[in-house]
């Protein structure tokens, strides 16, 4: 089983409300969040109030009213996009955040069709399919952990495997950690309890961002690396036939 993926690109994405126009890779350049050239170079798909979108060499900036992505597919950079999240909300402390996600996905070639199936077969057995559906194979498959609290925050990890679409035989793997930031209301702040819990993302959610990220994203990073290694050395021991995966 490969222990290296072939393609591999990670993601960080932020909720909360953001007002996409000023999102432009020139304001990126200015707070020095990019490098003048990355910046001046940036293929830009739009600016509006209701969406921006650009590409510099290395990554894609998206912006919605409720929904703020950085994302690389340049495995050399992928530490980088931490810090220009960082970067991005300590200019903007105020911006109200209710919850982050931590993305990575992998694409392993595998040496064999046997090896393929096996994967197939660890995860999704087709004993119990082969009454009801003729040559069952694997399409897709989603698990998720119990919901964890610290650093307030709620957090969950999700894996989905699939069979790879770029790298044949193949298979892939996205994995997301998913955090809510619990609400902690401000009693410097009069306000009703139906309100509390938005002024308190208000008031604290950039703020658990910021110290929550670094070592949620280091920590992210072995824990994604262990499941899909995990799930590849289980696989090689255990036999297969050629059947659909």
């Amino acid at each position: 089983m490969p222990t290296k993926p072939e393609l591999e690109g990670a993601s960080i994405v932020v909720i909360g409300n953001f007002n996409p126009a000023i999102f432009h890779p020139m304001w990126f350049k200015v707070n020095e969040l990019l490098a003048d050239a990355e910046a001046d170079t940036a293929e830009l798909d739009f600016v509006s109030s209701e969406i921006t979108s650009f590409t510099t060499k290395w990554c894609r900036v998206q912006v919605l009213a409720e929904r703020f992505s950085v994302e690389t597919t340049d495995s050399a950079r992928i530490p980088e996009i931490v810090d220009l999240v960082r970067g991005v909300f300590s200019q903007l402390e105020h911006c109200p955040i209710r919850a982050f996600g931590l993305n990575r996905h992998f694409h392993f070639k595998m040496a064999s069709e046997a090896e393929w199936h096996a994967i197939g077969h660890l995860l999704a057995p087709k004993a119990i399919w082969e009454p009801v559906v003729e040559s069952p194979g694997t399409r897709s498959l989603s698990i998720w952990s119990a919901v964890t609290e610290e650093n307030e925050c709620r957090s969950r990890l999700q894996v989905r495997f699939e069979p790879s679409g770029k790298v044949r035989p193949g298979v892939f793997f996205e994995i997301n950690r998913h955090y809510d930031v619990l609400a902690v209301a401000d009693d410097a702040i009069d306000t009703s309890p139906e309100d509390a819990r938005e002024l308190a993302f208000l008031t604290d959610g950039t703020r658990v961002l910021q110290e929550v990220l670094p070592d949620a994203w280091r920590d992210f990073e072995r824990e994604s690396e262990h499941v899909v290694q995990h799930i590849l050395s289980t696989a090689k021991s255990t036999p297969s036939d050629e059947e659909p995966s």
